[in-house]
């Protein structure tokens, strides 16, 4: 059995992935439950986790241009995944 990964992620932050990362936000849908008033919960096993982890990493290099800056959109991002 694989091993459980939880993640505390905000609600305005997952709104934040739903409305400019639908990518991520399907792979988080299904695995999301509420938590408290702020906050929803992510159960992931250990390989939807690392998948969940390559998007991030994805779509943060996207957000990176030629001189290594991330644009605020990624720097959001990035905060999200460092967050949880």
């Amino acid at each position: 059995m694989e091993e459980c990964k939880k993640i505390i992620i905000a609600k305005d932050d997952l709104k934040f992935i739903q409305d400019n990362y639908a990518g991520i936000y399907q792979l988080m849908k299904r695995h999301l439950s509420n938590y408290d008033e702020k906050n929803e919960i992510l159960e992931l096993t250990s390989s939807q986790y690392q998948e969940l982890w390559n998007r991030f990493t994805f779509e943060i290099g996207k957000a990176t241009n030629s001189l290594g800056e991330i644009n605020e959109a990624g720097l959001r991002l990035q905060k999200i995944w460092d967050k949880g």
